[in-house]
């Protein structure tokens, strides 16, 4: 598990995240959009498919197959969820 910071643009608000760094992206953002819409009682995403994980610092997209260990992403990370 590592811990991340992500940034999502459309509710300008940062969320601090623990994440195991072995799951596939597409997977960890059906989670965390999950987690996000709960927090914020915004109805179910239909479409989580289509949102795009990026390191904010590297501006580095990373591919729904990978995985945050393989993309290079560490414990303190910055991520922007769009």
């Amino acid at each position: 598990m590592i811990m991340v910071e992500i940034y999502v643009p459309l509710l300008q608000k940062t969320y601090d995240f623990s994440l195991d760094e072995t799951v596939e992206v597409r997977m960890l953002l059906e989670e965390i959009a999950e987690i996000i819409c709960q927090k914020e009682r915004w109805p179910r995403l239909e479409s989580a498919n289509k949102l795009l994980l990026c390191n904010r610092d590297t501006r580095q997209i990373y591919p729904p197959d990978s995985t945050l260990s393989g993309t290079g992403t560490a414990s303190g990370s910055r991520l922007i969820m769009v």
